[in-house]
C-alpha cells in the first residue's frame, strides 16, 4: 500500500489523522499502525481535549471512540460538525458493538464509517486510506465547481445567479456529475447541446441530470445555461470593447436584439445603458 506522504502529492505535509480514544491499548495499534504508513498522528482521551485538537490541529481525518469519559462519541461528532473548521473532516466511529441504533445514530451525527473493536491494523489502514481519498476526491471536485462561479461585475447591486449549493451529504458521485455537465455546457456558449447528449457526457439520464441541477442550483439544466450566458455577457459589455451585435454572438444569441431584451429582462436595464452606467469599455462600432 502506498505511503500516506505519497497519496497526498509530492511536496505535500503527510496526512493528519488525529485519534479520539482512551484506551491505552488501542491507542497504541492505532499509532504503530498508522505512523507505520507515513500518517502524521494526534491524540486526545478525552472529548473536551479532542474537539480543540481538531479544530487547531486541522486533521484530514479523525478516528473517535464512542465511549468518551466526559462525552459520548455522536454528541462530539455533532459538535464537530457545527464547526467550519472541521465540518467536512471525515469521522469513522471506533466501537466495541456495532447495533442498529448505534449505528443509525453515528451516520445521523455525521460520521462516514465504523470499526469494530478489537480490530485488525489492516482493516484499520484500509477504511482511513479509503476515506481520506474519497475526501481528497471531493475537494478536487468541489474546487473545480467554485471555478465556475465567476466574480461580480457591474454595480455592487446587479443580481447574481443563486450560488452552487454543495452540502456536506452530497455524494462524490453527483458532484462528478455535476462538473462534467457544467464542462459540456460552458465549452461553447454559442452552442446549444441536447439535454441527453449533456446528461450521456455526465454519466447520467436526462430526468436525474434536470433534478440534480434543480437542487444545486434552483433551475433547470438550460435556464442555468441562460444564466451563465447573461453573465459572460454582463462581463463582455464590462471588459471589452465589442459592440452589442460580437457580444450577442459570443454568448450565444443570434441577434443582438434577443441579447438585448433578455438581458434587460434579468437585470433590469438595456445592455447599452448598463455599460454607460458601468463605466465599460466603449464599442468599436454602433451596437446592435
Amino acid at each position: 500500500m502506498e505511503a500516506a506522504a505519497d497519496r497526498a502529492g509530492p511536496g505535500a505535509h503527510p496526512q493528519r489523522v488525529l485519534i479520539i480514544d482512551d484506551e491505552p491499548d488501542h491507542l497504541r495499534l492505532l499509532l504503530e499502525t498508522l505512523r507505520g504508513s507515513g500518517f502524521e498522528i494526534a491524540t486526545a482521551t478525552t472529548g473536551a481535549i479532542g474537539l480543540r485538537t481538531a479544530a487547531a490541529l486541522g486533521a484530514d481525518l479523525i478516528l473517535l471512540d464512542v465511549k468518551l469519559p466526559d462525552t459520548d462519541g455522536f454528541t462530539l461528532c455533532r459538535r464537530l460538525k457545527q464547526d467550519a473548521a472541521t465540518r467536512d473532516t471525515p469521522v469513522i466511529f471506533l466501537t466495541g458493538q456495532l447495533t442498529l441504533a448505534a449505528k443509525t445514530r453515528g451516520f445521523e451525527s455525521g460520521g462516514v464509517d465504523y470499526i469494530v473493536k478489537p480490530f485488525e491494523s489492516a482493516e484499520v489502514l484500509l477504511r482511513v486510506c479509503s476515506h481520506l481519498t474519497l475526501a481528497r476526491r471531493r475537494q478536487t471536485l468541489e474546487t473545480r465547481l467554485a471555478l465556475y462561479e465567476p466574480p461580480p461585475s457591474g454595480p455592487p447591486s446587479t443580481p447574481r445567479p443563486p450560488p452552487l449549493k454543495v452540502p456536506p451529504e452530497t455524494p462524490t458521485a453527483v458532484l462528478r456529475m455535476l462538473t462534467r455537465a457544467r464542462d459540456r455546457l460552458l465549452t461553447d456558449l454559442r452552442c446549444t447541446p441536447r439535454l441527453r447528449d449533456i446528461a450521456a457526457y455526465a454519466g447520467t439520464n436526462r430526468t436525474t441530470l434536470g433534478q440534480i441541477f434543480r437542487i444545486h442550483f434552483g433551475m433547470s439544466v438550460f435556464d442555468y445555461l441562460r444564466e451563465e450566458r447573461l453573465a459572460e455577457g454582463r462581463r463582455l459589455l464590462t471588459e471589452s470593447s465589442l459592440s452589442l451585435t460580437e457580444i450577442a454572438d459570443t454568448v450565444g444569441y443570434r441577434y443582438g436584439r434577443d441579447f438585448a431584451w433578455a438581458f434587460k429582462r434579468r437585470f433590469g436595464v438595456a445592455p447599452t445603458a448598463f455599460r454607460e452606467r458601468g463605466g465599460g469599455a466603449q464599442p468599436r462600432s454602433a451596437a446592435a
